[in-house]
């Protein structure tokens, strides 16, 4: 905690603490500074009035204060001003560009949360960003009033989380964001945001960029390719993104790639040099996707869900020998690769959305299988008989298989099977 002297040089100022309503100050002191924690910092000045000495002069204290009878106004700002986390909302008779300049006396703030949906200035944001300079945490959800983002959020030097939505149009962030070097998490869920600042590349210690429902972005800067530090690269709902930059591929922590882009239609020959993704997901609703033949290079590759209406798997796709599970969904025309029993690592197998009418036999040559989850074939008619090998298997699903009628005898043999369930099957007959 600061000095006593700075706080006095805080408080005293006259706008806009001064002017503040005592609930605000009371909400602030109760949920979010225990008051052991500020009479403790604070033992060398007056102490604060007693309850008994307070019950005396009741009747012409506001209802706020009474709810807190031994703490004066004056302790009230005290406690405002060690605050260091806060969330912003609606409060009536408080505009929200008054509520964002209180904040900006803040001094030792950390974390703040702006989710007041009503029109607050630019101006007002600056103002924070100026007063706020310990700000660790930023959560924004912009109204669609403001187009572009304050420049000045770059005088916060230790801002680690920055999350911001915004339905607005034509909405930019400063081209010089890149110099928010501790910035290790950027989240943006922005509809018209269409370019990402070419500084973004030098986010040298960004771990986490997450991009949601940003439908008017249509490219990923090649810069990107300077984050040495991305582990979670993720895009959903960028309708209009059309290709991947091979750049992002040269981010050698990534980790996580995770897609929700309707109209992309490939990723590029670069993801074979990702070798420590770990993670990939890819959901496609409107188009298919091609996969590179690089993408069996994926030497690291413990998770992989694909619902991209493939129609193919490349060639080669049993040298992810690492992998654990595999989810495969809506690509109806798709076979299960001839390389399957490859995988002796594979746990965990959910395959929906197929058209086929027999699952391969090779299905039982993955002898590290626990889990096999099987939804939404509507032609499958039977089980292979070589499922009663899976020895390992303790969850078998079978779920909307409207033409199985027959299951199969191997299934007694699976003696470590805990956990056998059926939805929306018709009757099935005995084998």
């Amino acid at each position: 905690m600061a000095s006593v002297a700075e706080d006095n040089a805080v408080v005293t100022d006259h706008c806009p603490i001064a002017s503040l309503p005592d609930d605000l100050l009371v909400d602030v002191f109760h949920c979010l500074v225990p008051i052991s924690h500020l009479s403790s910092a604070s033992s060398n000045q007056q102490n604060p009035p007693t309850a008994s000495s307070s019950a005396t002069s009741s009747n012409t204290s506001s209802p706020s204060q009474a709810s807190f009878p031994f703490v004066s106004r004056r302790w009230l700002r005290l406690a405002y001003v060690a605050t260091t986390s806060f969330r912003l909302t609606r409060r009536p008779g408080i505009s929200a560009s008054q509520l964002l300049c209180a904040v900006s006396r803040m001094p030792r703030l950390e974390s703040l949360w702006i989710d007041d949906d009503r029109v607050w200035t630019s101006l007002a944001l600056e103002a924070v960003f100026q007063g706020c300079t310990r700000l660790k945490e930023l959560v924004l959800d912009c109204p669609p009033a403001i187009t572009e983002f304050p420049s000045s959020v770059t005088n916060l030097a230790g801002l680690l989380r920055l999350i911001m939505s915004s339905e607005g149009s034509n909405f930019s962030l400063p081209k010089d964001i890149g110099k928010l070097h501790a910035l290790r998490v950027l989240y943006l869920a922005v509809r018209r945001l269409t370019v990402l600042p070419e500084s973004l590349g030098n986010l040298g210690n960004l771990q986490e960029l997450k991009l949601n429902g940003c439908w008017g972005l249509s490219a990923i800067p090649e810069t990107i390719g300077r984050l040495l530090k991305l582990r979670v690269f993720h895009a959903w709902g960028c309708g209009t993104l059309l290709f991947l930059p091979d750049a992002l591929f040269s981010c050698t922590s990534l980790e996580l790639l995770e897609l929700f882009t309707p109209n992309l239609a490939r990723l590029p020959e670069s993801i074979g040099q990702s070798h420590s993704l770990r993670r990939l997901i890819v959901r496609n609703r409107f188009r298919g996707i091609q996969l590179p033949a690089s993408f069996t290079r994926l030497s690291s590759l413990e998770e992989l869900k694909l619902g991209s209406c493939l129609q193919e798997l490349p060639e080669g796709f049993g040298n992810l020998t690492n992998l654990k599970g595999l989810e495969l969904s809506r690509c109806p025309r798709l076979t299960l690769p001839s390389s399957l029993p490859q995988l002796s690592l594979l746990e965990r197998l959910e395959i929906k959305g197929q058209q086929m009418v027999s699952l391969p036999e090779t299905i039982g040559q993955l002898p590290a299988l626990r889990e096999l989850r099987i939804s939404s074939f509507s032609n499958l008619q039977t089980l292979p008989n070589s499922i009663g090998q899976l020895q390992q298997l303790r969850s078998l699903t079978l779920r909307k298989c409207s033409s199985l009628r027959v299951l199969p005898e191997s299934l007694l043999q699976l003696s470590a099977l805990e956990r056998l369930e059926f939805f929306s099957l018709h009757t099935l007959l005995p084998p």
